[in-house]
């Protein structure tokens, strides 16, 4: 048992070595709650000879610059003056989005209610103060917000007369064509006219299957964000299953994701145990499996010998460590995933094996194929649908020699 548990954390240090002093850094400081040991390793690691620049560009590539900056403070470590200037512009810049969206889930929170309309706020604020006990350290992009099926027009009507436009207007669609949107797709992109602020609206958590519908099963909790103020999210185990499958799906291209997750792992190895269990009855599977390796290769998250061999002896899941691990590293370990040749398809491939059943590798096939806001506008009459997913790989691979085999998507 105890030769397991040194072969583990050798393996652990072999992975770590691979990258560059400063990312090491950056994954000191990414790890919590930050004790005293931790404080530590960060101001030693601090003391060798590091490329600052570098440093920065790590924390704008993986959005964790808040978390990053809080860490080193307490650490006591002092920056070179040009990083140190960079740094607190982007920790600033990071505290006064995550303030903005805050204060704009709460608006939305109490317009939504005063509808009729139930809601989940998925990340953000809530996730911010449950991992790490403040709002204004955590990286949000924007509002992902989860209401039921049939609440989706009702929340359009409120986000249509509060300022919000749809990146994609269903309602201009043929109606006999609408109940396609929501059949392929799982969420719509809106932005604030005034404020440019972004939302998520989600009637579907992910493109696989997870969870129970949250809004009949009771698996939401309430959290105090600031002045007796409160937003709905996730119960806790729903939560970590949620962020499991999410950062699985966009195959852990940033760090922000699994500092999230480690954050809310119990860091005792039988607790581990358990809470992974947990998940595993709530359909977080290879996704959580994936998330346990990747914080103890990364974070030292201890595991109990036998569950990580248990992991360790799953090919399916050495595959998407591997492949989690390689999207870190290439490119210089800053480029952005979307920018390397058939870097997004290394996701997509892993996204195909997050299921173990043949009806969940198939939806996520069917996602693929069939993308909402392409098929909606095809030239392709109705009856032949069918045929779209021969014209989605033909554009597929179109567009992939057209930008060198770089995605045209949006950054997630």
């Amino acid at each position: 048992m105890q030769a397991a548990a040194v072969q583990a954390g050798a393996t652990s240090r072999v992975t770590r070595a691979q990258f560059s002093p400063e990312f090491r850094l950056l994954l000191l400081c990414l790890r919590w709650p930050l004790s005293p040991p931790h404080l530590e390793a960060i101001a030693e690691q601090s003391e060798q000879p590091l490329d600052w620049g570098h440093f920065v560009a790590l924390l704008r590539r993986h959005r964790v610059a808040g978390l990053a900056a809080r860490a080193l403070r307490q650490a006591g470590v002092t920056v070179p003056t040009q990083a140190a200037a960079g740094l607190r512009a982007l920790a600033s810049a990071t505290a006064m989005q995550a303030m903005a969206l805050s204060v704009e889930s709460l608006r939305l929170q109490r317009l939504l209610l005063a509808s009729g309309v139930d809601a989940v706020f998925l990340k953000g604020a809530p996730l911010a103060k449950l991992a790490y006990g403040d709002v204004a350290v955590r990286h949000s992009k924007d509002v992902d917000l989860l209401v039921p099926r049939v609440a989706v027009a009702r929340a359009c009507t409120v986000l249509q007369r509060n300022g919000y436009r749809a990146s994609f207007a269903v309602d201009n669609l043929p109606r006999e064509r609408q109940p396609l949107w929501f059949r392929y797709s799982k969420a719509m992109d809106w932005t604030h006219a005034e404020t440019g602020a972004q939302l998520e609206l989600h009637w579907r958590m992910t493109d696989l299957p997870l969870l129970d519908d949250v809004f009949t099963t009771g698996q939401r909790e309430t959290v105090a964000i600031a002045g007796g103020l409160t937003l709905q999210t996730l119960a806790p185990d729903a939560l970590l299953a949620y962020l499991c499958v999410h950062g699985a799906m966009h195959g852990w291209m940033r760090l922000k994701w699994l500092a999230d997750v480690c954050a809310l792992l119990p860091h005792e190895a039988a607790a581990c145990e358990e809470t992974y269990s947990r998940l595993m009855r709530l359909h977080a599977g290879r996704a959580a499996g994936q998330a346990l390796l990747l914080c103890h290769d990364l974070f030292d998250l201890p595991l109990p010998p036998a569950l990580l061999r248990e992991l360790e002896q799953s090919r399916v899941l050495r595959y998407l460590r591997r492949s989690a691990l390689r999207l870190l590293r290439r490119g210089g370990e800053v480029a952005e995933v979307e920018d390397l040749p058939f870097g997004t398809t290394s996701v997509y491939l892993s996204r195909l094996l997050l299921s173990g059943g043949t009806r969940h590798l198939m939806q996520e096939l069917q996602t693929w194929s069939f993308r909402p806001d392409e098929l909606l506008q095809s030239r392709l009459p109705r009856p032949l649908f069918f045929l779209y997913p021969l014209v989605r790989v033909g554009g597929w691979l179109r567009e992939r020699l057209r930008h060198g085999g770089r995605s045209p998507q949006p950054r997630a």
